[in-house]
């Protein structure tokens, strides 16, 4: 059984280098937009605000992305039976998932807040002889926009949540075996 298993161990060890440089890279990278957008926060005027929020966002969503990918190298290694205990991240993931269900909702909030708001000013407030059409029109677009946030956001959660629950009955499992 152990020489079949040889080959997919191989490659999944590679992909956990791969996976360390990778999300290495994206927190670094996270961490040089930061730095870059606090060292020109004092130069911004106007539609600056608007450009370093979403450079912000995208700062976010790397780091996050990075954790994630260090913690699942971190799963795979705890699986291969490489590491004898969870590593710190694994152990702590679960937030990890919840400030990216956080940081999905903030961002979620910011695309469709204004998309909204405008919407309403400027088709609603001027026809409101056509209010029902309107009216369907935006809940359509309501629910296209936030029915896949709310199912992105609940299955980081559900994974949390699992993940929090699964990784101490498999510490148990290793000292039993």
């Amino acid at each position: 059984m152990e020489t079949t298993t040889q080959p997919h161990r191989q490659m999944l060890r590679r992909l956990c280098t791969l996976g360390r440089v990778a999300g290495w890279a994206l927190i670094v990278l996270g961490g040089l937009v930061v730095g870059g957008l606090a060292a020109q926060n004092s130069a911004l005027v106007g539609g600056g605000v608007q450009f370093t929020i979403s450079g912000g966002l995208a700062a976010v969503d790397d780091i996050l992305t990075g954790l994630l990918v260090l913690a699942t190298v971190q799963f795979i290694r705890y699986v291969l039976d490489e590491d004898t205990e969870p590593g710190w991240l694994l152990r702590n993931v679960h937030i990890v998932l919840s400030l990216f269900a956080l940081y999905l909702l903030i961002y979620g909030g910011m695309q469709f807040g204004p998309f909204w708001w405008t919407f309403l000013n400027r088709h609603v407030a001027n026809s409101p002889e056509n209010t029902m059409g309107w009216t369907v029109l935006v809940v359509v677009s309501t629910v296209t926009m936030f029915l896949p946030l709310v199912t992105k956001v609940l299955c980081f959660l559900g994974m949390a949540a699992i993940l929090r629950t699964v990784l101490p009955v498999m510490a148990e499992s290793k000292t039993l075996a």
